[in-house]
């Protein structure tokens, strides 16, 4: 998912970049072989090359039910929490529940966002491509909130000068960590 550093993203040189880069280049030693980095595909098509076995591993994914089918996955390895962030301004909240009837932004085919969507179905959902279009939109005030990995929130707001968000509470929302997901035929390479 070149949208979500720091795990993963390319960088301003096109290279594969990112804590998950680290994983797929020690592993790839070590076993003695050569991943070829796929780009440039947006995240839904990515689900689906996996599906349809034209990609072969995920080195950063959490493993979801709507996944299990597709991909085995590795015990996680890492994990932040989740979190809602809104605008500094924005009125105290304690979780999701404060943003019944108000606007969320959430990312197309994320982990984070079927489980938003299935305990809060109340909340009106605004879906973007990746986290720095869902964070943006916050910012501006076109959405009230967003939910994204702390890692995630924290970067992308530093890294683009979004000086007018908070992370304003945890989503308390249960996401396994993230771990490779590999072809459900491929359990080998587990």
């Amino acid at each position: 998912d070149a949208l979500y550093p720091p795990f993963e993203f390319v960088d301003e040189n096109g290279e594969f970049s990112g804590m998950a880069s680290d994983y797929v280049r020690l592993i790839s030693e070590r076993l003695g072989i050569t991943m070829e980095v796929i780009s440039g595909l947006p995240w839904l098509d990515v689900l689906d090359g996996v599906e349809n076995r034209e990609i072969d591993v995920l080195p950063s994914i959490s493993a979801t039910a709507e996944r299990e089918p597709h991909m085995n996955f590795t015990r996680p390895h890492i994990a932040f929490p989740l979190v809602i962030v809104t605008r500094e301004d924005h009125p105290f909240v304690s979780g999701l529940e404060n943003f019944k009837g108000k606007k969320v932004a959430l990312m197309t085919g994320y982990g984070a966002t079927s489980l938003v969507k299935a305990k809060h179905p109340a909340i009106k959902r605004a879906m973007f491509e990746g986290p720095l279009q869902a964070l943006q939109s916050v910012a501006v005030g076109d959405a009230d909130a967003t939910v994204l990995t702390l890692a995630v929130a924290t970067y992308l707001i530093k890294k683009h000068n979004i000086n007018n968000l908070k992370v304003a509470a945890s989503a308390n929302i249960e996401l396994p960590g993230l771990s490779f997901g590999v072809r459900e035929d491929w359990p080998e390479f587990i």
